[in-house]
């Protein structure tokens, strides 16, 4: 298992955030208990994305992960199933510069309902529940795999079970692949794994 780098605070006064970092969320919404660590891996995550990408997040949350890469994406789909994460999308996407709020998308609803934006674009971000990929995501990626995917997983026997389906159809390797002790002094931890995607098997 590979160690996750320190987290580094950002400088400033109290309260300060780069624009990666700086976001809203519902009250409601699912928050992570190790705020700075958890920045750390989504700029790993982010950085995995090309440049100029047309990119789709699926179980987006409230943003914590793509709302960083408005910046330099072509475009970006945000969709989120849960009404506490879409309205924290909305208040992050609203809280950014205008020209990157004009290449932001909110898609509110099941990912499984997003099959044609998974083939039209060029990186997916996904950071699903434990459970992993539902099924008709999985089987999408597989059929037309974008460039690139960045999966930030919660649940190892699911990304375990995914990544195999992923690279036994012959159309994915394995970029990168490292672990975060998000949660210290548990047996638990969270995966970043970038794949890299071929629409010839």
């Amino acid at each position: 298992m590979a160690t996750a780098p320190r987290a580094t605070p950002s400088s400033g006064r109290a309260g300060s955030a780069s624009p990666a970092r700086r976001r809203s969320a519902s009250p409601s919404a699912f928050g992570q208990s190790h705020p700075e660590l958890f920045e750390s891996l989504a700029a790993s995550a982010r950085r995995a994305l090309p440049d100029g990408a047309r990119a789709l997040e699926l179980y987006a949350g409230s943003g914590a992960i793509g709302l960083g890469v408005l910046a330099r994406a072509e475009s970006l789909a945000l969709n989120e199933l849960s009404p506490h994460g879409v309205r924290g999308l909305e208040l992050g996407i609203a809280a950014r510069p205008g020209p990157e709020r004009a290449r932001a998308e909110l898609v509110p609803g099941d990912a499984a309902a997003q099959l044609e934006r998974i083939a039209r674009a060029d990186a997916v971000i996904v950071d699903p529940p434990r459970r992993g990929l539902d099924r008709a995501v999985l089987e999408a990626l597989v059929a037309t795999p974008p460039e690139t995917l960045v999966y930030v997983s919660c649940g190892l026997e699911s990304l375990l079970r995914d990544s195999a389906r992923l690279l036994d159809s012959g159309r994915w390797s394995l970029a990168a692949l490292d672990a975060w002790a998000l949660f210290p002094f548990t047996a638990h931890v969270e995966t970043l794994a970038v794949f890299k995607g071929s629409r010839v098997a």
